[in-house]
């Protein structure tokens, strides 16, 4: 007798395939003129650090608080992307990059210098003797390129994304610098811009990195908690400060808020620099007491220094030091 038989299946189970938020950085989109590993100048290892910008998510939401600094990446090399992965969905992120000609490289693995660094997350690098590093060039990511009044500046999946639509004509504000007909009517210290938005299915890139200065306060040798100094303001062409800086933060200052500095303006009779794109200068402040913005042009200032910068070809899209001297002084 034939063997019948039969069989059956049931449907196949297909795991779920969860995609953590992701946002990367590059360094062929943050250090574009530096090749890894080739040249004269090379890059070589990166640090990459993510701030959370979004509006109202810091602990005192409503104030004006500093951003949140996640953890940064380690010491990478540059041949490698870093990805950021289980970010918040919808909020915004910048990125700060740290590049170095170096490839030795290490995160503090103890304490240094009073402060708790891990091995993970530093933005401090020491060498093979321990010393410390300074990166050879900085950038700050996921800005739109060319001015204030758009909202969005990633890429999805190596595409570009919609920038967002301009501001109307009138009075606006993005990220802490009110614009009047698209111009910045206030000096943007530690400058956040709107950020990278985290997508829940798409892996997203900071990219267009902003012209900007930083002040080099350990050169002028201000620490906060010295001399009664409580937090710092920039102020440039008439125009104040957007927001108290906190002690503890770089202060990045995007060039395009700054006014042009008229000792600087070329010669009519001299052939111009190729290189050159413009001068700027500014005001830096050292504070007493916290408060608004818009009371801190009646703050007298502990101390007071004067800063220019130079933007050229070859620090587009970098945060350099600007060139500052102290003018004042002076207890209020």
């Amino acid at each position: 007798a034939p063997i019948l038989g039969a069989c059956s299946s049931s449907a196949p189970t297909v795991a779920a395939i969860v995609r953590p938020t992701l946002i990367g950085v590059s360094t062929a989109d943050v250090f574009p003129r530096f090749p890894c590993d080739e040249g004269s100048d090379p890059l070589r290892t990166y640090v990459a650090t993510l701030r959370d910008v979004t509006p109202g998510a810091t602990p005192d939401a409503g104030k004006a608080t500093q951003p949140f600094e996640l953890t940064g990446s380690a010491p990478t090399p540059c041949s490698r992307n870093t990805t950021f992965s289980y970010l918040v969905v919808d909020h915004s992120y910048v990125a700060d990059v740290d590049g170095y000609d170096q490839s030795d490289l290490r995160a503090p693995s103890a304490d240094f210098e009073g402060g708790v660094a891990t091995a993970q997350g530093s933005r401090l690098l020491l060498d093979s003797a321990g010393n410390p590093v300074a990166p050879a060039w900085s950038a700050r990511c996921g800005y739109v390129a060319g001015g204030f009044d758009q909202v969005d500046a990633g890429q999805d999946g190596g595409a570009a994304t919609d920038a967002g639509t301009a501001t109307d004509a009138g009075t606006a504000t993005d990220a802490g610098i009110a614009m009047d007909g698209g111009a910045p009517t206030c000096v943007a210290g530690d400058y956040q811009p709107p950020g990278v938005v985290a997508l829940a299915t798409l892996t997203r890139y900071a990219v267009d990195c902003v012209d900007a200065v930083s002040v080099p306060f350990d050169t002028l040798g201000w620490k906060c908690g010295g001399s009664g100094i409580d937090h710092f303001d920039v102020q440039s062409g008439g125009k104040p400060s957007c927001a108290p800086i906190a002690c503890g933060e770089q202060t990045v200052v995007p060039i395009a808020s700054l006014e042009l500095d008229p000792d600087a303006t070329p010669d009519p009779n001299t052939t111009p620099d190729p290189d050159l794109i413009k001068s700027v200068r500014f005001t830096v402040r050292a504070l007493a007491s916290t408060i608004g913005a818009t009371d801190a042009g009646a703050e007298v200032p502990i101390k007071q220094a004067t800063c220019t910068a130079t933007l050229t070809r070859q620090n587009r899209g970098l945060v350099f030091p600007a060139r500052c001297s102290e003018t004042t002084s002076a207890t209020p």
